[in-house]
């Protein structure tokens, strides 16, 4: 099975699978799989169950039940028994999942495309275009909106504008590293160190919501 990436804290697990599966692989690796498999007749196509297949692989791979995921009306996926925080994603051929005992989180992967120019202007904020890395632009802006994203999924509030709720300060692209962010949409205006990781397949951004002392 490729597991392509898998870390282990004393409060947190994060990791990320490699799909190469078909949905009936997948679903044969599940050791729940008479359970799941009614679930996947709500996805019409075979790229979604695949990627729904995926995650649940993989969060039974990093010591979590897939019988156990529900939803709440926001679409923010949660464990039934509360044993951990969850958070889900995935892009073209890459699906991956954090988990913390006790604390908010948020991850996000993106797959370069040249469609990120087209759409800055939506959340970009003026002050982060003018300290943008330019000589790695792309990596940069595939950054600046998933880190977005990943703060949305931590906070899980309505009504969020990612160009006016959500900051990044200044950063340098390397493979990986740190973004420091706030946001504004809630009364707390929670700061976040938002872990990253580049490569040529997708970018990758996580992150845990710390609540105030």
């Amino acid at each position: 099975m490729p597991l392509y990436k898998k870390e282990v804290t004393e409060e947190s697990i994060w990791g990320i699978w490699k799909i190469e599966e078909t949905p009936s692989e997948l679903l044969e690796a599940l050791q729940s799989k008479d359970e799941i498999a009614p679930q996947l007749k709500q996805y019409s196509t075979i790229k979604r169950q695949t990627e729904f297949l995926a995650l649940r692989v993989l969060l039974q791979e990093l010591g979590g039940d897939p019988c156990q995921v529900e939803y709440e009306p926001s679409g923010r996926p949660f464990l039934f028994d509360q044993s951990y925080q969850i958070s889900f994603t995935h892009t073209r051929d890459y699906a991956a999942v954090y988990m913390h005992r006790t604390a908010s989180v948020g991850i996000d992967m993106e797959y370069p495309s040249a469609r990120i120019f087209k759409v800055r202007e939506k959340f970009m904020h003026p002050n982060e275009e003018s300290a943008l890395d330019l000589s790695e632009e792309e990596s940069a802006l595939l950054l600046h909106w998933s880190a977005k994203e990943t703060i949305y999924k931590a906070i899980d509030e309505e009504d969020v504008e990612f160009k006016g709720h959500l900051h990044i300060r200044p950063f340098k692209v390397q493979k990986e590293g740190i973004i420091e962010a706030y946001e504004t949409r809630t009364l707390e205006h929670y700061s976040f160190d938002i872990f990253y990781l580049v490569t040529d397949s997708f970018v990758l951004t996580r992150t845990i919501l710390k609540e105030k002392e």
